[in-house]
């Protein structure tokens, strides 16, 4: 995929330590996550996406619908979205803080389609009056030490995977004698491409 399919991004490492998810194998850590579908599908679909990058919001639009539809409500996959921020952005712009804040409120898949769309509001308090939710306790949200910790660990894990750019799929097939079998995309692709891939992890044979 062309440089152009796909938008630049930066992320910084968290420090510390936390528990290895070997649900979903290196680099996750064990901790809260935007996750749909059962904790134990065979195949995961991990998207690395920037709420300011135009690729990412077109894939959302486009094609994570009929994902979900086809291979998520279904019970086949498990879906995560894993957030970045873009080159030259702090570590916690106003939108991850509050895509954050959503996420513990239950709330992160209800706004998602709103993150993208208010993605260059900087204001916490504007953004979270944008996407329906309470400014004064998106702002205290947002602040608060565990949500900083959260949105760090979040780009601890996407320097790991270190991928070129937004949208970044990373899709693994858990295989039962332990480990995974791994495919990239690497920015924006059709629904085609990805129903082709998902059908054939689903169908790959253990190795």
């Amino acid at each position: 995929m062309s440089a152009l399919a796909s938008c630049a991004w930066a992320a910084t490492a968290a420090s510390g330590k936390a528990l290895p998810d070997r649900m979903l194998g290196p680099p996750f850590t064990l901790r809260s996550r935007a996750s749909l579908g059962p904790d134990e599908a065979a195949v995961i679909v991990i998207e690395i996406t920037d709420f300011r990058c135009e690729h990412s919001r077109q894939f959302h639009e486009r094609v994570f619908p009929r994902i979900k539809q086809r291979y998520v409500d279904t019970g086949l996959v498990r879906y995560i979205a894993l957030p970045a921020a873009q080159a030259g952005e702090t570590p916690a712009p106003a939108v991850l803080g509050v895509a954050r804040h959503a996420l513990a409120l239950g709330k992160f898949w209800d706004v998602r389609g709103a993150l993208f769309a208010h993605a260059q509001e900087r204001d916490v308090a504007g953004l979270a009056r944008k996407i329906g939710l309470d400014p004064a306790a998106a702002t205290a949200g947002v602040r608060a030490a565990a949500t900083q910790a959260a949105v760090a660990a979040d780009a601890a894990e996407v320097a790991a995977l270190e991928i070129p750019g937004t949208p970044t799929f990373v899709v693994r097939r858990r295989l039962a004698r332990g480990g995974f079998v791994e495919a990239r995309v690497e920015g924006y692709e059709s629904w085609d491409h990805f129903n082709t891939l998902l059908t054939d992890m689903l169908q790959r044979e253990e190795p």
